[in-house]
């Protein structure tokens, strides 16, 4: 009977950070299933989608504002 070895990893790489905020912001993947798939627990899942969500809005306000600036 073979076991298998999962090791976590500590931190996510940026392109794993898109994919996970996508997964959970766009297509309603649950947290704690990415970070099954992820191998790290759930807090590096939902620091990664608050990054991915805040830097979002941000571009929204600015992007709202120069557009308010143009009329």
């Amino acid at each position: 009977m073979t076991k298998w070895k999962h090791e976590r990893k500590g931190a996510l790489e940026q392109h794993e950070v898109l994919i996970i905020a996508y997964a959970h912001l766009i297509s309603g993947v649950d947290q704690q299933v990415l970070a099954a798939i992820y191998g790290v627990n759930q807090g590096r899942i939902s620091e990664a989608v608050t990054v991915v969500r805040e830097a979002c809005e941000k571009h929204m306000v600015l992007y709202r504002d120069r557009a308010a600036k143009e009329e």
